[in-house]
């Protein structure tokens, strides 16, 4: 076989059938299996490094320049301490209510991860969430104190042996190390002038900012099935990530105890305003009473009185009850009415928890309502995805909060409006009552009155001391609704080493390459397999041409050669016998014997088709140029030529002709020549080196009508003369898509090889290439699939290849 230049367009490829396997099972041949996934990253291997390199690469600057992270966890529980240490002593009818509605658990993360907490965290430590040092560490700061509202943004610091220069906002202040520098709004110490630098910038930090930051930096999250709260923040240093969460912790657990405390004291007070005003009531009504008394000289009455007259009591009894409630309703409403803001807030859960009203369902289910409302608003409006009052939703919840309220006002009205129908009902029962009463003397009527009023006063001053000292008792507890079970003991990094986040990169580099390989394969349409021939062109591919570097392996065949034979270092030109090559040049000999085996068994097809015997003139063509066209030509010659066969191969290429180079001929003499008759056909050909049975044409001089040369009459009966001389003619032809001398050639020929290079030709292409043949009535021996790039995977090669070469294998072993 003749060497080919190595030009990378002319390298052919090796056939593909099904593994006995696939056929004998009826396995689908473009299931992707693993030897095609290599195969595809084979392909595609610049790609799958390019993305290993690029994630790797990202990976890499981001763990060695990432910052440091240390994340702090604390453990706290809902835990009623007030109700545990005053039992049934103390009860708070508004927590029972608004727990019926509302989870105790998200209620308290609610308020945890809020801006109020937070802020009274970033006052507490300001060193740490509200400063941000460049060129000194925080460690030489101490007693780091800024006001609520400082407008200071930055402060400058220039070191001297003894003391540091501070200048913020225009003002510059000195002090000596160890003692506070004063600046409008912002008090710290240094206790040392840093190492590396004689300069440096605190940044601060306002507080509505530092208190948002931390607040969106919480995370609370409630263990399953428990009433326990993880609470988690993160942060750039161990220590005073550690020293933040546990802050957090004992603020929340202070500000929870201290509004218990301020809801039982609100509580009290309202309850001894009532026992104040109930006590002044009794002692008017028994003045009154020991004065007519007295006055009547009358202390039997109630011995005198009849049946009617304890009815008329018992009346008046339940009528200075609901008395008493109104007016207490009244006065509640009364400060509910006048209250605005969060003093209406306090002033409406006192008017829920006062007996009598909270047992009125209209009120209760409006006050519940109100609450989730409430709830509603607060869980919108804090967090990490807050919502701003203009919020559409929040402006909404603030209008059903505000027409809730004020039902909740007409409803306590409608209350007493309903003890004053009550009270007048009662009225009319004892007018009625009173004309049975008309027969006893009207002193002992009024004594029986004054006494049972000053009863009824009495009885209601015995309820409200009972819940004064129920009051009391919870104001003393200092507990609140939670607990902290366990402080942040210490931080844990969130970094983690670096080495590993770079192996992550690889992977993940790996991973996203071997997914762009198959993207970009899936992106190419172009013919690439035997079954790809048959769906697009309808047409059986005769041969798979496969893919080898001939230069090497005849490079690396001839140094084995002189290296075994010291003869040929002289210029002998004896044949190396095969016992004598290394297994290098051996293994090297079977890879080239591979690329004859491939055109052996596409001679063998073209032989065993339908009249395969009667070939005498074969065109090789294609849809395009470069698709290996003239070495196929070629090696097809050279192939018959060593069974014997008289073949003459023919460059009808006279636009571009390319066997000459092939085989290392001059081109001015040639087909051109013999059909313009300046030269006879045994002058212009020429044997084919080492082959006594090969004879080459070349194309020969360039002329300016080559079309009609080739589809002239000079040419047909050139044909016709050469089969009595030559056993096969085979035509290597220009691209079918480019010139039309392919589709003059087809209609004088035997039969048309029409060439493919896979993954290189469009099934488009291919198809117009053939139609173009077939409309003239070319006759389409088959497809030869040329594949010098190994666009094939190895699967796809022909088993008979791979059983060739492990036999050859086996053998030099």
């Amino acid at each position: 076989m003749p060497d080919l230049p190595a030009t990378g367009n002319e390298v052919p490829l090796a056939p593909k059938k099904p593994s006995l396997r696939s056929r004998a099972s009826g396995a689908d041949p473009e299931a992707l299996n693993l030897r095609e996934l290599t195969a595809v990253v084979r392909r595609n291997w610049w790609v799958v490094l390019a993305g290993i390199g690029l994630v790797s690469s990202i990976a890499a600057v981001v763990a060695y320049n990432a910052p440091p992270r240390f994340r702090a966890k604390g453990v706290i529980k809902l835990a009623n301490i007030r109700q545990a240490m005053t039992g049934s002593l103390s009860n708070d009818n508004t927590q029972s209510s608004v727990g019926l509605y509302s989870d105790p658990l998200v209620s308290q993360i609610q308020v945890l991860t809020s801006r109020t907490v937070a802020a009274v965290v970033v006052d507490s430590e300001p060193a740490l969430l509200r400063v941000r040092a460049t060129g000194i560490a925080l460690g030489v700061l101490t007693d780091v104190r800024i006001a609520k509202d400082a407008v200071v943004d930055s402060v400058r610091l220039s070191f001297a042996a003894q003391s540091v220069v501070a200048t913020a906002g225009g003002v510059t202040a000195r002090a000596a190390y160890g003692a506070p520098l004063f600046l409008p709004g912002v008090q710290f110490t240094i206790t040392a002038p840093p190492a590396t630098s004689d300069a440096a910038t605190l940044l601060i930090v306002s507080r509505d900012a530092a208190a948002t930051a931390l607040a969106t930096a919480i995370k609370a999250t409630p263990r399953p099935e428990s009433d326990v709260i993880d609470v988690e923040y993160v942060g750039a240093e161990a220590g005073s990530t550690k020293q933040v969460v546990n802050r957090l912790l004992n603020v929340f657990t202070a500000s929870s105890a201290a509004s218990a405390q301020q809801r039982s004291r609100q509580r009290l007070d309202f309850i001894q305003q009532q026992l104040a005003h109930n006590d002044s009531l009794e002692a008017a009504s028994q003045s009154t009473l020991t004065d007519f008394r007295v006055r009547e000289r009358m202390y039997s009455g109630k011995d005198r009185a009849s049946d009617g007259q304890k009815d008329v009591v018992t009346l008046d009894v339940e009528r200075g009850s609901l008395a008493s409630d109104r007016d207490v309703a009244r006065s509640l409403l009364a400060g509910l009415l006048a209250a605005r803001g969060a003093e209406r807030a306090r002033v409406l859960r006192t008017l829920v928890s006062t007996s009598g009203i909270n047992a009125n369902p209209i009120i209760s289910q409006l006050y519940d309502q109100l609450v989730r409302f409430r709830s509603t608003r607060d869980s919108m409006t804090t967090g990490r995805f807050s919502s701003a009052a203009t919020n559409p939703d929040v402006q909404r919840l603030d209008t059903l909060i505000t027409s809730n309220e004020n039902q909740l006002a007409e409803a306590v009205q409608s209350y007493i409006g309903s003890l004053t129908v009550k009270i007048d009902v009662l009225d009319q029962a004892r007018q009625r009552s009173n004309v049975a009463l008309d027969r006893l003397p009207s002193v002992t009527a009024e004594e029986a009155r004054l006494a049972t009023q000053v009863a009824s006063i009495h009885r209601v001053g015995d309820q409200l001391r009972e819940e004064l000292q129920k009051a009391a008792i919870a104001g003393a507890v200092s507990g609140g609704e939670v607990e902290i079970v366990d402080l942040a003991s210490t931080a844990t990094s969130l970094s983690g080493g670096r080495l590993p986040k770079v192996f992550i990169g690889l992977l993940v580099g790996l991973v996203l390459g071997i997914g762009a390989a198959f993207v970009r394969e899936h992106l190419n349409t172009t013919i690439k397999r035997r079954e790809d021939v048959e769906r697009f062109l309808h047409l059986a591919p005769v041969g798979v041409i496969p893919s080898i570097d001939k230069e090497y392996v005849r490079r690396r065949t001839a140094a084995a050669a002189k290296e075994q034979n010291p003869s040929s270092r002289r210029g002998s030109a004896g044949r190396v016998p095969r016992e004598k090559l290394s297994r290098r040049a051996q293994k090297d000999a079977v890879k080239a014997s591979l690329g004859i085996e491939a055109f052996a068994s596409l001679r063998t097809h073209l032989r065993y088709l339908p009249d395969g015997n009667a070939l005498k003139t074969i065109v090789v063509t294609s849809c395009a140029p470069r698709d290996g066209k003239s070495t196929v030509s070629a090696n097809i010659a050279e192939a018959y030529a060593r069974s014997g066969t008289r073949v003459l191969l023919i460059d009808c290429d006279l636009r571009r002709p390319r066997l000459h180079e092939v085989f290392h001929q001059m081109v001015e003499v040639g087909l051109t020549e013999v059909l313009i008759g300046t030269i006879s056909l045994e002058a212009a050909v020429r044997p084919v080196a080492e082959s006594k049975s090969m004879f080459l044409l070349t194309a020969g001089s360039r002329v300016s009508n080559p079309s009609e040369l080739i589809g002239g009459d000079a040419m047909k009966d050139f044909l016709i003369s050469l089969r009595s001389k030559f056993d096969l003619i085979i035509l290597d032809s220009p691209p079918v898509l480019v010139v039309s001398d392919a589709e003059a050639l087809s209609t004088r020929a035997d039969g048309v090889l029409f060439v493919v290079r896979a993954g290189s030709t469009e099934p488009v292409a291919a198809r117009a290439g053939v139609a173009q043949l077939e409309a003239v009535g070319g006759k389409m021996l088959g497809v030869v699939l040329n594949d010098p790039d190994d666009t094939l995977t190895r699967y796809d090669a022909d088993y008979y290849y791979t059983y060739y070469n492990d036999y050859f294998d086996q053998a030099i072993a």
